[in-house]
């Protein structure tokens, strides 16, 4: 059948006139630029707090901003409007500073050195696509974390943010003791359900500023920033005990898994130090965790080998596991 067989039939019909459009009525925030840039919120009709603190209903994740530098209200038009709370930096509005503004689609509003905003109305159709599609973009579809894309993009944000700031970066790459035996033993459909849990998991442990993610298979990241990199260790051996003491169960059967965890810092004052360099990082140290036994986190020691050791007796080159504790928040 040729290609365009469709032009040769007839077209319908119809003498129904167009149907209503949804009103442009729902206000979202997309971040532009920043340590949080790509970060979408949906405004709801109450509006909402903008800040750094966790209290803030538009949490950005930027230390120059204040815990509460804006609200978003509703003005006596009907429409929506942003009022500065007094904040360190203050509110420019395409460039120009105010105290209060009107909202319009498309405007840009800077609140801090780092940070800039756009403000967009959308009909209800638009904004449940854009959703949709950012979740697609940056989710991975059985566990719902972040991807391994977002991941590497939100890492180098990161990096540049921690070199320009001079802050402390660390990453933790994760994974899953044995995990190839319950895929061999109980099946896959069971093998991804313990992955959810161990994601579950993760999510529960992490703070809110750090980013965790599914790297590959039954590995797993998690970016944490503004804190040494033994605080962060402390924080992965917390999570390797919280695994090792509580089962999963799965159809009944309870499953105990272990972690074995590698952290490395990123090497702030090294321009040539970045996403590549702090990744094998974090395997050698994971790589170490596993010679040990397993069931540990290891960070990596400045000096040590970068590439997967050949001998036991190297472990002494890295620090050992301590008791565990959670990072103090930043914003506290």
């Amino acid at each position: 059948m040729p290609l365009g067989y469709l032009d040769d039939e007839d077209t319908f019909s119809s003498n129904d006139g167009p149907s209503a459009l949804p009103e442009r009525n729902v206000l979202s925030i997309m971040v532009l630029t920043g340590p949080d840039a790509g970060l979408y919120y949906r405004v709801p009709p109450s509006g909402g707090t903008v800040g750094r603190g966790e209290a803030s209903h538009f949490r950005i994740r930027d230390p120059y901003m204040s815990r509460r530098h804006a609200v978003i209200e509703r003005n006596p038009e009907g429409g929506y409007r942003i009022r500065d709370l007094d904040s360190g930096y203050g509110m420019y509005v395409e460039g120009q500073a105010r105290q209060v503004s009107g909202l319009q689609d498309g405007q840009r509003i800077q609140l801090s050195g780092e940070t800039v905003i756009r403000v967009r109305f959308e009909d209800v159709n638009e904004t449940e696509l854009i959703h949709q599609m950012r979740m697609a973009a940056m989710s991975d579809p059985l566990t719902e974390l972040a991807n391994r894309r977002y991941l590497m993009q939100r890492l180098d944000q990161e990096i540049s943010f921690s070199r320009r700031h001079k802050t402390p970066l660390a990453l933790m790459l994760i994974d899953v003791d044995g995990f190839k035996s319950i895929n061999d033993t109980y099946g896959h459909p069971v093998g991804d359900e313990v992955l959810k849990s161990v994601a579950r998991l993760l999510e529960r442990a992490k703070r809110r500023e750090d980013v965790v993610a599914r790297y590959a298979g039954d590995e797993f990241v998690i970016i944490c920033r503004g804190e040494s990199i033994d605080l962060v260790l402390r924080f992965a051996q917390r999570i390797v005990e919280s695994v090792r003491n509580h089962p999963i169960t799965v159809n009944d059967r309870r499953h105990t898994l272990s972690f074995s965890i590698g952290v490395a810092e990123l090497e702030v004052d090294n321009p040539d130090a970045g996403p590549m360099e702090l990744f094998v990082r974090a395997d050698s140290a994971l790589y170490h965790s596993k010679l040990a036994g397993r069931d540990r986190a290891t960070a990596f020691q400045a000096g040590s080998s970068h590439a997967h050791p050949k001998r036991g007796d190297e472990l002494d080159t890295l620090r050992v596991s301590i008791p565990p504790e959670r990072p103090t928040d930043p914003s506290k």
